[in-house]
This record gives C-alpha cells, structure tokens and sequence, in this order.
C-alpha cells in the first residue's frame, strides 16, 4: 500500500510539473473517447428510437395468432376460432405475454358518392377491409389510439353503437362520404365451406385517423371499422360470438426484445419466446406470424453501418489516444533518465520506475476517458439529437423524434477502450524506464536519445502526405463511389469504373514493380555469384 501511494504521489506531482503536457493528453484523449462515446450515443438513441419505428409500422403488435391453412385440410376448417381457451392456454404457458387483443375481420364491398354533400352514388365500387374491434376493451388496456384526422386530437370512441361504422379518412377521400351518411355494406364471411353474403346500412359515426391501433400497411386497406358485437348480430351470435379471425399478443417486456445493433440476437429472443407457444397452441392448427421482427429484419442496412462507423470511429480514437499517450510518456522518460537513476541509486527497485510510467498512463487516460465521456453526453444530449431531431429525424416516415438514450455498456465501452488502449500504450516507454542501466543514466556527459527529441521545426514529410491521400482517395472512392454506382443500376457506367479501377490498379502494380528492380538483380547477382 506504502508502495503504491508513493508511485502515485511521484506520478501525479510529475503531471503537475508538466502542465501543458499533461492539458495536450487530456485533450486528446478527451477527442478521441468523446468521438467514439459519441457515435455508440447515437448508436443507442437510433436503436431505441427504431424500436418506436417498429412499433408505429408494426401498429404495437408483437405477434398475431390466425387459424393455418394447409394442403388437405377439412373442407369445412373456419378460419375463425374460439379465442378464450387459446388465451387461457397461453397463459399457462408463459407469462412473457401482456396484453391479448381478439378482432374480427371480414371484406366488403362500398359504392362510391358522387361528392361529400349529396345522397347519390356512383356505379363504381371498392372493395373495404372491415375491422371488428372490441372498442371498451382495447380502450381499458390503452391499446392504440383513433384520433381526429385534421386536429390528431382523441376521439371519444368508447364503442360504436349497432348498425354504426367508423371510416378512414384515406378511404374516405376515395368513396366520399359525410359523417352521419348512411352507407351500404356488401359483406361476405366466409366460415369453412359456408360462404355468408349479406347487406346492411349503417350510419357513419366518425371519419378517423389511428395511432398505432393498426399497421401502417392498414392505411392502404380502405379500413372500416365497427363494434365486434354489431359483426356478431349481423351473422350469428350464437354462432360467432366469442370468436376472432386474429388474437394479437403484446410482449411484457417488447422494448427489450428489439435491438437494430443486434438484429441476429433479437431474432433468437423473440423466437425462442413464441417457439413454446407455438408448440403448445399447436403447430398445425394456428400460425403465429410476428411483425416487428419482419420490419426488423429489413434494418439489416442500417445495422451493418452502424457496425462500420464504429470501428472506423473506434480505429481512429485509438490511434490517436495511442500516439498521443505513448509520445508524451517516451518524451517523459528520455527527459527524466537522470531522475529515474537517481531513484535506482537510492534504493528504489526496476518496478518501482515501471510502475510510475504505467501509472502516469493510467492517469492520462482515466481522466481523459471521463473527459471525453462527461463532454460526449453533454453534446449528444443538448447539440446533436436535437439536431438530428430538427434536420433528420422529422423527414422520416413514422419517426416524431428520435430520442436520446445511453446504455452503461456503452459508456463502459468507451471507457475501458480509453484506459486499455493507453495502458498498453504506456507500456514500451515504461519498459524503456526499467532497463536502464544504472551507469548510463546517471552519466553527466549522457545525450538524449534523438528519437524522442521533441523538434520545434520540422519539415512537410511530402512522401507521407502523397500516401495519405492516396489512401483516402482509394477508401473514399469504394466507400461512397462505388455504392453509389450500384444502387444506379447503370451497367454502362459500372463496366466503365471497373476498367478504370483495373487500368489504376495495373499502372501502381507496374510502378511497385519498377521500384522493386534493384532488390531483384541484387537477390539475383547474389544467387548467381
């Protein structure tokens, strides 16, 4: 302990002598860790403000139950079914399940109006999805919501009496009718090998808007909806009541589930969810189709770039808390040789020197890591989600906001990146400081090293500039080009940068050759002589 505090007592009264030093590190790191800690922010803030996005095109379903369909089937196999034992049964069997949304839904056919303000109809027809919910139910669980379409305000749609419906404004635009217009339906059910037909009238209660009531493929379904208890008056009660052609389940813990960073693993923790489910409803009698996880998959993209963006941004941060670390500790010890020898002459052992290296290290980086971590939240929070809200964000179908969120696992990310790199940085000057001989660093007449003396002119390394660029120009140009160049589907112009990439590629290949002759007749004149 005694050894310990000493080693940080010299380390950090050390910094203190070094001020501008020690700032020139600090803020280097601080570049660097907030670079990287920044871009897994923003990792985190788009991943949970696509989960949201799932949840919008999903309409807040985790998965939905309909009867299966299969080659050689009865005959009369109904695609409606009893939805209380198939709960019950559920619910024996996992309790990952929150809420169970049963509906009713059938097609029909409308007449479109000559305008918004007359009772005459048209000779053209449209076809109708009709939707038969449980209004007082879903409106108990707070699932979804139907808003006004023009002021998004809510709509107090508690139930839609008998022989009422309610219409989407998209539809509506179509057919064109009128709240409190009479509209005739031409409905069909088809239940087994009996196909129901009938046509009723109902009055339009309310043109609507919905809020993750439905999918937002149910947008381009002419919706109509209505109270399953009008549908089940309509064709039977006693024969339909009780029943749904779908049961929507909603996951207990859903946002945890759906990760776009993640999409294989996500995969596997809602399968292995509805896996025993399944099984247990049975895997021939109902198929259980799960719509967040399709429209996750397609985000396969923007998984992938969140992927490349962090390690060119990890790649970077590291190369410069590296150098940066591992040049100011170098210049640190060929500076303080003689000291380092005097310790060794009054007793202090080659650990001693080592530890002192490495703990600056730590030091520089530890503190350089919060730095940069404190200043990337403080940025991400109040400057770029913002931003991005303003800019981005509100251009985006189904996206209102992208908030900020942070995991601890990205803040540990960035940290241990910080403190790991610049301790196996610190490691060759630390190394350098123990194997001194003890004569030669106490040697009045010693020089320093010159290749850790620090220059204050320096000439343009022209050569090391050429091949930067050349670098840059190379990545940049398969990076953003060539990407680009495909989604064109332009076959003329692809074949074109092809050869041009081969004739680049065949001139350095040359150019490499003709630099590399002398080391040939050299290795060749040696063989033959």
């Amino acid at each position: 302990m005694t050894h310990l505090k000493l080693v940080l007592k010299y380390a950090f009264s050390d910094l203190r002598k070094q001020r501008l030093r020690t700032i020139l590190a600090l803020l280097g790191m601080l570049v660097s860790i907030g670079l990287l800690t920044i871009v897994l922010f923003l990792s985190d803030s788009i991943a949970v403000g696509y989960v949201d996005f799932l949840t919008v095109e999903a309409g807040n379903q985790d998965a939905i139950i309909s009867v299966r369909h299969y080659y050689g089937e009865p005959e009369n196999r109904s695609s409606y079914f009893d939805y209380d034992p198939l709960i019950e049964t559920i619910q024996n069997t996992t309790n990952v399940i929150e809420n169970f949304i049963p509906r009713m839904e059938i097609q029909g056919e409308v007449n479109i109006s000559d305008g918004f303000h007359t009772p005459n109809l048209t000779n053209e027809v449209e076809v109708a999805t009709i939707s038969a919910i449980n209004f007082s139910f879903e409106n108990s669980i707070n699932f979804g919501a139907i808003i006004d379409p023009f002021s998004k305000e809510l709509l107090n749609l508690n139930n839609l009496p008998l022989n009422r419906c309610a219409i989407y404004y998209g539809f509506n635009d179509i057919i064109k009718y009128s709240v409190n217009d009479t509209i005739e339906i031409r409905m069909e059910l088809v239940h087994g090998d009996i196909k129901l037909n009938l046509t009723r009238n109902l009055i339009i209660d309310q043109i609507f808007d919905f809020n993750l009531k439905w999918p937002a493929s149910y947008r381009n379904k002419n919706l109509i909806i209505m109270d399953v208890n009008t549908l089940y008056e309509y064709f039977g009660i006693d024969e339909f009541s009780g029943k749904s052609s779908e049961l929507i389940l909603t996951f207990s813990r859903s946002e945890n589930l759906y990760d776009v960073r993640n999409i294989a693993g996500s995969e596997v923790s809602v399968k292995n969810l509805i896996t025993e489910i399944q099984v247990k409803i049975g895997i021939e009698k109902y198929n259980i189709n799960l719509p967040k996880l399709r429209i996750l998959r397609y985000s396969e993209f923007l998984s992938v770039l969140i992927i490349i963006v962090f390690i060119f941004v990890s790649i970077i941060a590291m190369l410069i808390s590296g150098v940066l670390i591992n040049g100011i500790l170098k210049t640190s010890v060929e500076e303080r040789i003689r000291e380092f020898g005097i310790f060794r002459t009054l007793g202090a052992n080659k650990i001693y020197t080592l530890s002192i290296v490495l703990m600056q290290g730590f030091l520089l980086c530890n503190f350089g890591s919060i730095l940069g971590i404190l200043a990337a939240f403080i940025l991400s929070r109040f400057l770029i989600i913002p931003f991005a809200n303003n800019v981005i964000s509100t251009n985006l179908a189904g996206f209102g906001a992208l908030p900020f969120s942070f995991s601890w696992v990205s803040i540990l990310i960035s940290y241990g990146m910080g403190v790991i790199v610049g301790l196996i940085v610190s490691i060759a000057p630390a190394l350098k400081a123990m194997r001194l001989q003890l004569i030669e660093s106490i040697h009045p007449y010693r020089h320093e090293d010159t290749l850790y003396h620090l220059q204050k002119k320096a000439t343009i390394n022209y050569k090391l500039i050429l091949i930067g660029i050349i670098l840059a120009f190379n990545g940049g140009f398969i990076f953003y080009v060539i990407p680009r160049i495909m989604v064109s589907t332009d076959t003329s112009l692809f074949a074109g940068t092809l050869i041009t990439i081969l004739l680049i590629f065949n001139i350095g290949l040359t150019l490499a050759g003709l630099g590399i002759i002398p080391l040939v007749l050299r290795l060749v004149i040696q063989a033959f002589r």
